[in-house]
């Protein structure tokens, strides 16, 4: 099975130019990003060489949470239009009558909602790198940029927008109000909020087997993520569900 077939770019695709004629998603793919790299810089720089370990974990901690969040935070904004919106804008049965599979609809709506937070999350912790090799003090680089936290920003960062985009989706596919869906999808990621703050913040301690079990725990929680999407998606409900709104207009 082609997971990026031709139906799947197509509508991946599609989302993409949906996107750009979205302010509010431009904004949060720019905006939101450029502002938490300002953040996360404006609480280190200023630290002092030897800096109390106490400081380092206040500051450094917050500074390494932020870019954890932006794969999470990122694609709510974006998937939770996934269905809403198509019903909002009167596409949602076009769309479901094409003859791509419920399968590739999906994975279309997840790919384009996934990954430029993806994407951005690593630029900009590239950034913050290179940044920090420019501003900060050693000993505050030092704990800041370990090889554990660069794993962490990498690894973690595929599963953290995997988890929001799904947990998102299935808020969208079974909700009927935008507003009451990006509340619950707010909700639906706090667990991955908790284990961002328990990995920034070292309530762990480091080491790649521990961190490659967390990896691997994010792996089967997204794996039955998308198994619990797959079943609520239901094409027969939700073109149902797309008439009740004309049904009611004509009364």
């Amino acid at each position: 099975m082609n997971l990026l077939n031709a139906r799947v770019r197509a509508v991946a695709g599609k989302e993409f130019a949906e996107y750009r004629r979205n302010p509010l998603v431009v904004a949060s793919m720019s905006l939101l990003p450029a502002f938490l790299l300002a953040v996360a810089l404006a609480g280190l720089i200023p630290l002092p060489d030897g800096a109390a370990d106490q400081e380092l974990r206040m500051a450094g901690g917050a500074a390494l949470e932020l870019f954890l969040m932006v794969p999470m935070i990122i694609p709510t904004v974006v998937a939770v239009y996934s269905v809403l919106g198509e019903r909002e804008q009167g596409t949602l049965e076009p769309l479901l009558t094409t003859p791509a599979t419920d399968g590739e609809l999906l994975r279309g709506k997840a790919i384009a909602a996934g990954l430029p937070a993806v994407l951005l999350s690593w630029l900009l912790f590239g950034l913050f790198a290179a940044a920090g090799a420019l501003w900060m003090r050693p000993s505050v680089l030092r704990w800041v940029l370990t090889g554990e936290s660069i794993f962490a920003a990498l690894v973690f960062t595929p599963f953290m927008a995997a988890f929001a985009v799904m947990s998102t989706m299935i808020i969208s596919a079974r909700s009927r109000d935008l507003r009451v869906a990006q509340q619950l999808s707010g909700l639906a990621i706090v667990p991955m909020f908790l284990v961002a703050v328990v990995i920034s913040f070292r309530f762990v301690p480091m080491s790649y087997p521990l961190y490659a079990l967390i990896a691997a725990g994010l792996g089967l929680l997204d794996g039955l993520g998308w198994l619990l999407l797959r079943r609520v998606f239901d094409r027969e409900r939700l073109l149902a569900g797309s008439h009740v709104p004309e049904k009611r207009a004509v009364r």
